[in-house]
């Protein structure tokens, strides 16, 4: 493991951003996807809540990798 500036940024980020905004998207989704049936269009928006659940993942990878804030390795 890389420890780093970069992985303690990271770390705050996923604290502080990436798990309030996981959580809310999760909820959303689980709620809305239902809907899904009825109003088709919505899959944008279904599809933008699953990135949104994907986001604490995301952050946890790069600190423990290390990964710099601005670079193409962020995934």
């Amino acid at each position: 493991m890389a420890f780093n500036q970069n992985t303690i940024i990271w770390l705050l980020f996923l604290i502080f951003l990436a798990w309030p905004v996981g959580y809310v998207c999760a909820n959303l989704y689980v709620f809305i996807t239902p809907m899904y049936a009825v109003f088709p269009d919505m899959k944008c928006f279904i599809d933008m809540l699953k990135d949104g659940m994907a986001l604490p993942y995301k952050a946890a990878w790069n600190s423990v990798n290390g990964v710099p804030l601005r670079s193409d390795m962020v995934q």
